[in-house]
């Protein structure tokens, strides 16, 4: 005999919600994964000076040092930042307000 309120979760979230849900959490991590890598790259690769004649005027403070970045670097790493910070909203609302409540038992 089954017991209707422990059912599969296969059988519980619509399938659906479950692979919008599963999509929007990968694309949270490999988009928070790139920023830190390009963070981190250009923590390790930029000058620790001020350079106005290259153009290295915008200040990248880190944990080890202040990094100097263009402003097509700036705008790249600011870029990856404004599209990582929605996705891992849309993750968690996802999982929070349609996931969950269709997995509790009814």
């Amino acid at each position: 005999m089954t017991n209707p309120g422990h059912d599969s979760l296969n059988r519980r979230v619509p399938g659906w919600w479950r692979t919008v849900g599963i999509l929007s959490q990968i694309l949270c991590l490999v988009s928070v994964l790139a920023v830190a890598s390009l963070w981190t790259y250009y923590d390790y690769t930029r000058p620790h000076a001020a350079e106005p004649s290259a153009g290295r005027i915008y200040a990248l403070q880190t944990h080890r040092s202040i990094v100097y970045l263009t402003g097509q670097e700036q705008f790249m790493l600011n870029l990856l930042i404004w599209i990582a910070a929605p996705i891992f909203v849309l993750a968690i609302l996802l999982e929070v307000i349609f996931v969950r409540p269709l997995r509790r038992p009814q």
